[in-house]
């Protein structure tokens, strides 16, 4: 009989916040798969497992009923949003969303705004002190200010935008706690209200900025509902913007310990392999659960995982 192997790992501990790869390693040297005791989970550590899992149709992303109570009324707030975000969600829901978000969220638009990105990046370095905070001085601030502009949403209002994100963002680390979804829920609440005034504001009005697109699918047959448009404003936003934050962290960080010439590896052509590799070698998000569609054996079905030695 084979027995999958164990392992135990605190996700709050700092050495392992820092550094994760040694487990990592350490995961897949035990083969495809293992228990991760401390998430109480089956986890899939090798790129074949990984990747059978997000390709297969038996697995999904939202929580079957039968796996968990309602949210709390407590944090019904955040929860709301959460139920039509694009990220929680399976087909057909999630098809239907990401199709009439992609009649507005198109190449074209994100291409148009390179320019604009590129003078608001050297805007932002021209400002900053000859010593500072790279992560917080300018790896946050250039995203949210791009998003921000695609909106259509006035500058002044990223600060306040930033810190919901950050209160919001924080229920899906393993730092969750009372307080944290007291400020998530507060954040929910107020980020709620503001969208829902912006979008009021393009229904009168109309404008060439994201949201006024995101309001005229939501005109459409079977377009966008109240509840998912304010949730896919918030979205774009908040996943938006950490993950992209993060991402410029790390890559930033990765090209000055490589010792690698910066002008040369971030320029054409030599730039998209570049991003695409750090991005691969030092991701943003490390860990993306997936549920039981259906009855069935993953140790059969999946790729054979190896005994432990």
């Amino acid at each position: 009989m084979m027995v999958m192997a164990e392992l135990a790992q605190s996700l709050r501990d700092d050495a392992f916040v820092q550094d994760p790869y040694p487990f990592y390693a350490r995961a897949m040297s035990m083969g495809d798969l293992f228990v991760w005791q401390d998430m109480a989970t089956v986890a899939a550590a090798s790129h074949r497992s990984v990747s059978w899992l997000l390709r297969s149709k038996d697995w999904g992303r939202e929580m079957p009923a039968a796996l968990g109570p309602e949210p709390a009324v407590e944090i019904e707030p955040f929860a709301r949003l959460d139920r039509c975000s694009m990220l929680e969600l399976d087909p057909p829901r999630h098809t239907r969303l990401r199709k009439l978000v992609n009649r507005a969220f198109t190449s074209r638009n994100i291409a148009n705004m390179e320019p604009e990105i590129e003078s608001l990046t050297h805007q932002i370095l021209d400002h900053l002190p000859q010593r500072t905070e790279l992560q917080t001085e300018f790896c946050e601030q250039l995203p949210v200010r791009v998003i921000a502009r695609l909106l259509g949403v006035a500058d002044d209002m990223c600060p306040q935008m930033l810190s919901w994100s950050h209160d919001m963002v924080a229920m899906y680390q393993a730092r969750r706690d009372q307080e944290v979804q007291r400020r998530a829920c507060a954040a929910a609440q107020a980020f709620t209200q503001f969208i829902t005034s912006e979008i009021t504001r393009r229904r009168r009005q109309k404008s060439d900025d994201l949201m006024s697109q995101l309001v005229a699918v939501e005109d459409q047959e079977g377009g966008l509902s109240t509840d998912e448009l304010v949730s896919t404003c918030i979205l774009l936003l908040n996943a938006g913007h950490e993950a992209t934050a993060n991402s410029l962290g790390n890559g930033i960080k990765t090209i000055l310990e490589s010792g690698l010439d910066p002008v040369e590896i971030l320029s054409p052509p030599q730039r998209t392999s570049t991003v695409e590799e750090i991005l691969r070698f030092d991701p943003p998000l490390h860990v993306f659960e997936r549920y039981a569609r259906c009855d069935n054996e993953l140790v059969t079905t999946c790729p054979r995982y190896q005994l432990p030695s």
